[in-house]
């Protein structure tokens, strides 16, 4: 899901995260005393063979990919491990996206291409070169 506006973009490296409190999501049961208790149900996302298959490909060709997802931090983590991707940045709405897109076509690098696989992503389509 998309991250809060509170909360703020999380990029790889910029701190540590519960692993469990952000893979998953809360659940609360009650005990048989009756007691209320907390439980974490993991989820996590896993990387599609063609995915894997289009980062290996793009890295033997020398281009750079980055994750911008709007997924929270540990799954995204997850993901961009499978993928061997080094940068990732998670936790972001959809205008966040496009502003990591504006500022990877500043960094001057070369042109920026992205992909994407639903509405959230359209802002940052827009702002990429392809």
């Amino acid at each position: 899901g998309n991250g809060s506006a509170s909360r703020g973009p999380w990029r790889r490296g910029s701190g540590s995260s519960d692993a469990r409190s952000a893979a998953g999501a809360l659940g609360l049961g009650r005990a048989a005393s009756g007691r209320a208790h907390a439980k974490t149900i993991g989820v996590s996302d896993k990387a599609r063979p063609e995915a894997m298959q289009a980062v290996e490909e793009l890295r033997e060709a020398g281009v750079r990919s980055v994750m911008l997802t709007g997924d929270r931090t540990y799954p995204a983590e997850a993901v961009a491990s499978q993928l061997g991707l080094s940068t990732v940045v998670a936790e972001l709405l959809p205008q966040d996206k496009a502003r990591e897109v504006m500022e990877l076509r500043h960094a001057g690098r070369g042109g920026v291409a992205a992909v994407g696989d639903g509405l959230s992503e359209l802002q940052a389509l827009a702002a990429a070169d392809v």
